[in-house]
């Protein structure tokens, strides 16, 4: 049977603060065996650590006037030993660091501290965000929505179901879901050569990517993590997009889980950062920016099932396959005749979906087609899919504004290769 391809640094910053802290203590205890030492230099530079600190956690310009103050204010007096100091003096003087200290404390509380960009999973700067009202499933049905076809992907994946907003991102990992026959780490060990290569060669830091059909998003999240692990790759901002809603929902809370959540990461944290995954069919995503992304691609793109509409009365999917597997096997002209224009459906199909992904990309930048499968007439074991040799023809059938050099690198399973297009410009 085929299987369907869908394709601490934290603890030390905390300890250096405290030890500044102490030292800040110790210093102001002036030692009572040497009176005469002079704290002046120390005390200055100590404050300035602490406003560089406080500034750290997001304080506004108001609350730094107080550390300018202290700063600017002559040390002098501390340089005289404590001895010849009268008990006034020193209630005078400890009543007035109370002050400022207080002071400081109420600057603190009143001033809104800002919100550190690290807390958030989601990109605060979205190129777009999801539609409030697509042609939501319950009312747009996409040309391969047929019949029984995509309840493949939902008997894949236990997760459809889950409604929590956290989801268990080891448990995800470890199973073979959204098609896939094998688990994240096999299939990350699989890909990494291909992802190294491709992706790896034409992103750097801080790009922006969008996986056209991204499933519960285990491929955009492989392609970050081998990113990050291999070439230092990072800082990516990643978009996508899915057919099936439960899909989409589940991509969601997987790359929060991924990228974000600190006590699920069972891979290390990426510095990356999830931008729109939405509702969409990948033939028609209206909502999503023309000349946007560094670099789109797509897992696998789904073929038409009976793409003629022959067996118009069958519900379920591998009924409607066998009609284009039998006039394949058929000697007779006519059925033949029918799988030729069966093919040139599919092909059709293929180009409104690749065409689409090459709008997203910005001119120059590279599109991405994996796990793409020949045609079923070629392969009866497989899905059904396009030919090597269509891809160049292709571009000039369909008008793609693409190079007319088409990069192929064949897979080892049967009969699968991925393609790699750059668009003009």
């Amino acid at each position: 049977m085929p299987v369907k391809f869908r394709r601490d640094d934290d603890n030390d910053n905390d300890n250096e603060h405290s030890n500044r802290q102490l030292n800040h203590v110790e210093m102001m205890k002036i030692n009572s065996e040497n009176h005469k030492e002079d704290v002046t230099i120390e005390t200055i530079s100590l404050l300035r650590e602490e406003k560089l600190e406080v500034n750290g956690l997001g304080l506004k310009k108001n609350s730094r006037v107080i550390f300018d103050f202290i700063r600017l204010k002559p040390f002098q007096a501390a340089c005289i030993s404590f001895s010849n100091i009268s008990s006034v003096t020193l209630i005078g003087v400890s009543v007035l660091f109370s002050i400022l200290g207080g002071l400081l404390i109420i600057a603190i509380i009143a001033t809104p501290v800002k919100e550190n960009p690290s807390w958030h999973h989601e990109s605060s700067s979205l190129l777009y965000r999801c539609s409030s009202n697509p042609n939501n499933s319950s009312a747009y049905k996409s040309e391969n929505d047929k019949a029984d076809a995509f309840d493949f992907y939902d008997r894949n994946d236990n997760n459809k179901n889950e409604t929590s907003s956290i989801i268990n991102l080891t448990q995800v990992l470890y199973q073979s879901f959204d098609g896939w026959n094998r688990n994240y780490f096999v299939s990350k060990e699989q890909m990494l050569t291909w992802k190294l290569s491709t992706f790896g060669r034409h992103l750097k830091s801080g790009d922006i990517i969008y996986e056209s059909a991204c499933g519960i998003g285990l491929n955009l999240l492989m392609t970050l993590d081998l990113l990050d692990e291999n070439l230092g790759i990072t800082n990516l901002t990643v978009y996508g997009n899915d057919y099936l809603e439960e899909s989409v929902n589940t991509a969601n809370k997987i790359l929060e889980a991924a990228i974000s959540s600190p006590d699920q990461r069972i891979i290390e944290r990426l510095g990356s950062k999830k931008g729109s995954i939405c509702w969409g069919d990948s033939t028609n995503l209206e909502f999503v920016p023309s000349d946007a992304f560094d670099l789109v691609f797509t897992g696998y793109i789904d073929p038409l099932v009976d793409p003629l509409n022959l067996g118009v009365n069958l519900t379920s999917f591998r009924e409607k396959e066998k009609v284009d597997i039998e006039n394949c096997k058929s000697k007779d002209p006519e059925k033949q005749d029918l799988a030729k224009k069966s093919q040139k459906a599919q092909e059709d199909w293929f180009s409104s979906w690749v065409k689409e992904m090459i709008r997203l990309a910005k001119p120059g930048k590279r599109i991405i087609i994996e796990e793409v499968a020949p045609p079923i007439c070629t392969n009866l074991d497989d899905w059904g899919g396009v030919t090597t040799t269509w891809w160049t023809k292709a571009i000039i059938d369909y008008g793609w504004n693409v190079d007319s050099d088409v990069f192929i690198k064949r897979r080892t399973r049967p009969g699968r290769y991925h393609v790699m297009l750059r668009k003009k410009g």
